[in-house]
């Protein structure tokens, strides 16, 4: 019945000429009421149209098969793709802009001598708060899951990066409209604590709502003209980079050679607020809530080093600098408890001898430093062991 009334509104508009309206506003002689009179009609047809379209679940569609992330972004091909993983016994590694070099950390434990193991899915902004709606999915539909590896950088916790980016956003959902009006109820299955975060970053839309209502409903008509379950293409080969020469650095403010970055009179960016909620400590929060319902699947949260030598070049305060992440690094160890979750700090026992290509990304030299540590290391080998017994139960 709705969908009749649906189409039988759009017959009824389709008479409606520009010559009509032209006459109506001329014969009234009162422009306003005809703007509203449009106004209205559009508003009526985008409600009819949410009314129908919402009930479509969008789980497969070819929108976005270019993008580099659509396994991640559709999901139906998310699931696919997490149980494409578990059956060729792959890793999955998700980690931020540090991770997606050629010669990144996954790629270079590959060709250290673990068969190819890894499969990278980072981007740059995929930090916790970002990667906790990803998670939102594996918990709506309870996705078989492979063994993953969340690199954690540190400069996610400072002033300029433990926010809500909208890229950051589009790398796992379609469009941040869908996050803002709860589509697929992604919303629902992040803890409270998140919840309230994304509420309160769009708290300021609520004065635009209508235009987003709209936005939302056009949104969805694109999906459902896209909905086809095409060959998603999985790719399994060689990713992998073998170091070869260690580089020239700048050794004051330990980065390479000719770094000079264009916001270094902005120092308040780069510090650790240790006195505020952080929106990415609670999207870790919501991850491990979501993986103590997968309590069989291996994990191993990275937690990747600070390059204390520029900040200290910069004139920050170190020793708060480092008292803070330290703190935060100490919650998200009481955070996790589960027994196949695992936790390499290399803040630790592990120095990196340069090795960083500006203030907060590794280059070649650092990710081989870190990957050699990482094999030799008895947490690392503890998880190694725990996914090989994972994948073998699995049989």
């Amino acid at each position: 019945m709705l969908l009749l009334s649906f189409f039988g509104f759009c017959i009824f508009i389709s008479f409606i000429t520009p010559l009509d309206l032209l006459l109506y506003m001329q014969n009234s002689k009162n422009y306003f009421n005809a703007v509203a009179f449009i106004i209205f009609f559009i508003n009526i047809l985008f409600v009819l149209s949410w009314s129908f379209l919402k009930e479509n679940q969008y789980y497969y569609d070819s929108s976005d098969k270019k993008h580099e992330l659509s396994v991640l972004r559709n999901d139906g091909h998310l699931g696919d793709y997490f149980l494409n993983l578990k059956n060729n016994k792959k890793i999955l590694y998700l980690g931020t802009s540090e991770s997606t070099f050629q010669y990144s950390i996954p790629y270079q434990l590959n060709a250290i001598g673990t068969s190819n193991i890894y499969q990278n899915k980072s981007a740059p902004w995929m930090s916790p708060i970002h990667l906790s709606l990803l998670f939102s999915k594996l918990k709506k539909y309870g996705f078989e899951t492979p063994s993953l590896v969340f690199a954690v950088n540190p400069v996610y916790f400072t002033n300029q990066h433990d926010v809500i980016n909208e890229g950051g956003i589009d790398n796992i959902i379609k469009s941040s409209i869908f996050v803002k009006m709860n589509h697929n109820e992604i919303m629902s299955y992040l803890n409270d604590n998140l919840v309230s975060i994304f509420s309160k970053h769009y708290l300021h839309n609520f004065l635009i709502k209508p235009f987003e209502f709209q936005k939302y409903t056009a949104s969805l008509y694109y999906l459902s003209s896209k909905q086809i379950n095409y060959e998603m293409e999985y790719d399994n080969g060689e990713g992998f980079y073998k170091f070869l020469k260690i580089p020239e650095y700048d050794l004051k403010q330990n980065t390479r050679k000719n770094y000079h970055p264009i916001d270094l009179f902005n120092k308040r960016n780069w510090i650790i607020d240790e006195s505020n909620i952080s929106p990415n400590l609670v999207g870790i929060e919501s991850i491990i809530s979501v993986l103590n319902d997968f309590k069989s699947t291996p994990v191993l949260f990275l937690l990747l080093p600070l390059n204390l030598k520029y900040y200290n070049h910069i004139g920050l305060d170190i020793k708060k600098y480092r008292s803070n992440y330290e703190k935060i690094r100490s919650k998200i160890k009481n955070i996790i408890k589960r027994e196949n979750i695992f936790i390499l700090d290399l803040n630790e026992d592990f120095t990196l001898d340069k090795g960083f290509l500006d203030r907060m990304h590794f280059d070649e030299y650092g990710c081989y430093q870190i990957s050699n540590y990482m094999i030799n290391s008895t947490i690392y080998n503890e998880f190694i062991n725990k996914t090989v017994n994972y994948y073998q139960d699995d049989k």
